[in-house]
């Protein structure tokens, strides 16, 4: 997505979906519905997909945004 940069300070839509996103969404709703099927009554075996998809989501802007975190093409680092 670094072919993608641009001078705005926020992450556009357009450059959160995409392929990886599909793939996401396909994953969420055959784990949920796994779940689903399994009659399972226990609240956290329910919200484990969604705990997961959430993480996926979460990393993937991670993954679009690093680019933002350079400053003069230099990391922001934390001294120690």
């Amino acid at each position: 997505m670094s072919e993608n940069n641009s001078d705005e300070k926020y992450l556009l839509l357009r450059e959160l979906l995409n392929e990886t996103l599909l793939r996401d969404i396909i994953i969420f709703i055959i784990l949920y519905l796994f779940v689903l099927a399994q009659s399972w009554e226990n609240l956290f075996l329910l919200l484990f997909p969604i705990i997961t998809f959430a993480y996926s989501v979460f990393f993937r802007i991670i993954n679009t945004n690093k680019w933002r975190t350079t400053s003069n093409s230099t990391l922001i680092t934390i001294l120690e």
